[in-house]
């Protein structure tokens, strides 16, 4: 018999956070596996025109439905989350599962098949929804994107440790398949072909290392250094800093869409993940450096370019000295070093990619779904 996946999320489509190419990803992966998926997503008249769009805007090749749930004012979404529970529960054959911790919640105390998602750390009304959850005859299990997260819910729940599964965060592997040279990427995005080039993807929030980027091109002010990501507020404040500093060899792409991605990526002969002690989220708040599993780090071994990292220590359930070059985080001289050899050692340089886009292979979307239903599916 089929069974049904109904995804619970917080947050409005379409969103530039990350989270919301994850949801995204995930929902397709479950379609992919031949369980009907539908999103729950609270409704927003700014949702409506992007519509026709969001698919593409997403990378998304095989659609799923979508259900908008319109809030009432005041109710600060509360509503949402008991109207998508009384949604879900009213579904046949039906898994629920998400990252909408109090529709999980009712989900799960209702009796139906229920699995959440962990991302960050616990909160005093988190857990106090969490405790609910656990309790709840449909519980299934909590996942979460980090074993350092694991133990941290394990403490904080009182669980049994078979209930709380780690599965990092993945890549939609598909969207990487065949991409251009370097050499290719550049031509194709109107760059100068030939000037080696190294890129950063991501937020610009405080800890993601843009002030190393900064450092390392006056470092090596004849190589190019490519940097996607941020709004364009905080794309400006850089632009400027950039002037002052009379540094001329950054472009700053801004935000492109999931489906833009590999291209930009594809067009980097180095990838930078210089990540720092204290890792801001979107909103720039919070600190994630314990227990982060970033999506763009996967992206990034997709691309099949060879990548430096901040060697922070939840990156090494992915990352080693076979995969990456791995470097103090804010140690400028160690950064540039590792630029150096792989500027001059090709070979080496091509090692570590193909050997990142080898142990990729296990963190797609696709793999990290069918393990995620052996949990959910009885």
């Amino acid at each position: 018999m089929t069974r049904n996946i109904a995804y619970a999320h917080y947050w409005g489509l379409p969103a530039q956070a990350a989270s919301s190419v994850h949801v995204m990803k995930m929902c397709q992966a479950f379609q992919q596996a031949d369980y009907p998926t539908s999103l729950y997503v609270p409704d927003a008249p700014s949702i409506r025109p992007a519509l026709d769009d969001i698919w593409h805007h997403f990378g998304i090749t095989t659609p799923f439905q979508l259900e908008l749930i319109r809030p009432i004012p005041f109710f600060r979404k509360h509503d949402v989350a008991i109207r998508a529970a009384l949604k879900i529960r009213a579904t046949s054959d039906v898994i629920a599962y998400g990252r909408n911790l109090a529709a999980l919640m009712w989900t799960s105390l209702l009796g139906v098949p229920t699995g959440f998602e962990l991302h960050d750390a616990p909160s005093p009304i988190k857990l106090k929804y969490l405790r609910l959850l656990v309790r709840g005859s449909g519980f299934r299990c909590l996942v979460t994107i980090s074993k350092p997260l694991k133990e941290l819910y394990l403490e904080q729940l009182g669980i049994s440790e078979d209930k709380i599964k780690v599965e990092a965060d993945a890549v939609d592997i598909a969207r990487f398949e065949n991409l251009p040279s370097p050499t290719e990427a550049r031509q194709q995005l109107e760059l100068n072909p030939q000037q080696f080039t190294i890129g950063y993807a991501g937020s610009l929030f405080d800890g993601r290392g843009i002030n190393i980027i900064l450092e390392l091109a006056q470092i090596f002010p004849d190589i190019h250094f490519l940097l996607v990501g941020g709004n364009s507020e905080q794309v400006e404040t850089l632009r400027q800093e950039m002037v002052s500093q009379n540094i001329l060899n950054i472009t700053f792409i801004g935000f492109v869409s999931n489906t833009q991605l590999p291209l930009y990526l594809a067009a980097a002969d180095i990838l930078l993940m210089p990540y720092q002690n204290t890792i801001r989220t979107f909103g720039n708040v919070g600190n994630t450096s314990r227990w982060m599993s970033p999506m763009k780090m996967f992206e990034y071994m997709a691309t099949n370019r060879p990548i430096i990292s901040s060697d922070i220590p939840v990156l090494r359930e992915v990352l080693n000295e076979n995969n990456s070059i791995l470097v103090t985080a804010d140690d400028v001289d160690n950064w540039a070093d590792a630029i150096h050899k792989l500027y001059y050692q090709a070979d080496f340089a091509a090692t570590l990619a193909n050997k990142a886009r080898e142990d990729v292979l296990y963190y797609t979307w696709n793999k990290r779904v069918q393990r995620i239903l052996q949990y959910l599916v009885d």
